[in-house]
């Protein structure tokens, strides 16, 4: 998600007002579906202070969501090229994080996630990319994982419709051959 309102997400994302809406709108009704929804917030230097972090912790709690996940910007891939602008120190991260662990303590129901692994997703999970596209990896920038696009149906009708498909490729992500990394 990365914004608590379409400004920063525009600085955050380039993403218009009518994507920031569509995308509050279909976690909005993702929730009232009774679906666990936790958004993840990539922190970068563009979009996280702590003033923005309060607002994406009140936010939060107003889609009615029970955890909220917070990951730090790494470059890879062509987000190396942005480093310089978006990236910010391991401590920066470790403090704005416990601050936001914090803010969350004032709503009874919200849970400050910090992942260890920011690479998996547990089964029956999915991720959605900044273009709508729903995966079942995170960062599936390749769509190789791809079930639907939010921009074109709703989360529950890719659900009911890609089921099977979803637990196929689920399972394929699981099982795919490693690389080593050199």
């Amino acid at each position: 998600m990365d914004a608590p309102n379409s400004a920063i997400y525009k600085i955050a994302r380039g993403g218009t007002n009518a994507q920031f809406e569509q995308l509050v709108a279909n976690i909005r009704q993702a929730t009232v579906l009774g679906y666990h929804v936790r958004p993840c917030y990539l922190m970068s230097r563009v979009n996280t202070s702590k003033a923005i972090m309060m607002e994406i912790i009140e936010f939060s709690a107003g889609l009615n969501v029970r955890q909220i996940r917070l990951q730090r910007f790494k470059p890879w891939g062509n987000g190396e090229k942005l480093a310089d602008r978006y990236e910010f120190s391991q401590d920066e991260y470790v403090e704005i994080c416990a601050f936001a662990k914090e803010e969350a303590k004032r709503y009874e129901d919200l849970e400050v996630i910090v992942p260890q692994n920011n690479r998996f997703l547990a089964l029956g999970s999915v991720y959605v990319n900044p273009d709508g596209s729903v995966s079942v990896q995170v960062d599936d920038i390749e769509h190789q994982q791809m079930i639907g696009n939010l921009y074109k149906r709703s989360l529950e009708e890719i659900w009911k419709e890609c089921s099977e498909q979803f637990s196929e490729a689920h399972l394929r992500w699981l099982i795919r051959p490693r690389r080593l990394i050199k």
